[in-house]
């Protein structure tokens, strides 16, 4: 029997934060170092059919409409499981939904790496991750 793949077109780029810092600190810090104003939002609620429970994860948001960004920063880790289980490394994302140039992504990079309190991060290669169909939301 074949097995159908998700195909999914994404015009995002997902960076990896790994920090023990709690999600609305992490938040903060990010608003001061990257210019966003990233605000709490409702939690994220994934129906994980596998371990047949909702899971659920923090979720912060900004919109730069000037730019037509949008950034999404949320907790890889709920209480029952991980977003992303390949990379549970990671402690946080950040999406940012748009065209954004590349320059500008490493520049982010460097500055999450240089946070007080993140350990590191990583551009995360979207065409590689199994679960990248939980991250259409």
């Amino acid at each position: 029997m074949r097995k159908l793949k998700n195909i999914y077109s994404f015009d995002f780029i997902l960076l990896g934060i790994v920090t023990s810092d709690k999600d609305y600190i992490i938040s903060h810090k990010i608003n001061q170092n990257l210019g966003l104003k990233l605000s709490v939002c409702d939690d994220l609620i994934i129906d994980n059919e596998m371990l047949e429970v909702k899971q659920t994860f923090s979720l912060y948001k900004y919109i730069d409409e000037s730019f037509v960004l949008e950034y999404r920063l949320f907790k890889n880790i709920g209480y029952d499981g991980y977003l992303i289980p390949e990379n549970k490394n990671i402690d946080y994302f950040l999406q940012i939904i748009g065209e954004i140039a590349k320059e500008k992504i490493q520049k982010y990079l460097v500055k999450l790496k240089n946070l007080d309190g993140v350990l590191t991060t990583i551009n995360i290669d979207t065409s590689k991750l199994k679960s990248i169909n939980k991250l259409y939301f």
